[in-house]
């Protein structure tokens, strides 16, 4: 890539990138939003049950349209999506009804690989929290992955080895306007978990 003097310039890695662009409301998410109450030191059972749900509201559309992707392949290491199906483990476990709970619209379509990149930029790496966060839900809680810790008992475990997979896997080329593209779409996914 050439810059306006005609100097050829190495691109920034899409991961540098990424994390410069969306390092805020990242930041911000740890403080406040729905995932701020996962970490609070006054959770209860019944405010674990409601952020599970409001998780799920947010998770399941967006894991639906990276399912639909036709750009899925591209990233081979992250195909399977098994975080949806264990926090639904968690609701039936608390007979929490998903029914009714406003999927009924499509938010995404992630038909670009640069927009899928994004996604899956924001939901792989958010597993990586979930080593410190069942150990401290399951600490104060007393809960365990078959009582209604399924989801962050399975980040815990999968987070980082599909973190690392995912990161090496991509190599794809992508051009400067792609950056910003995979960048609009994570600070969308980001903006489901507020």
């Amino acid at each position: 890539m050439e810059n306006e003097n005609g100097i050829h310039e190495t691109p920034e890695s899409i991961w540098h990138f990424l994390k410069k662009r969306t390092k805020e409301v990242h930041a911000s998410l740890e403080k406040s939003g729905f995932m701020a109450g996962f970490v609070s030191k006054d959770l209860d059972l019944d405010q674990y049950k409601l952020l599970l749900l409001r998780l799920y509201q947010a998770l399941a559309p967006t894991e639906a349209a990276i399912v639909r992707s036709k750009h899925l392949d591209t990233f081979s290491s992250v195909k399977d999506r098994p975080y949806l199906a264990a926090l639904k483990a968690d609701l039936a476990f608390f007979q929490i009804d998903t029914v009714f709970s406003g999927l009924a619209k499509q938010r995404y379509d992630f038909d670009t690989q640069p927009t899928l990149l994004g996604a899956l930029y924001v939901l792989e790496g958010s597993a990586l929290g979930g080593r410190q966060l069942a150990r401290m839900i399951g600490s104060r809680l007393g809960l365990t992955p078959s009582t209604g810790m399924a989801y962050f008992s399975l980040q815990a475990a999968l987070g980082m080895s599909r973190w690392t997979a995912f990161q090496s896997q991509v190599e794809i080329d992508f051009a400067s306007e792609d950056y910003a593209t995979c960048s609009e779409a994570a600070l969308k996914i980001f903006q489901e978990f507020t």
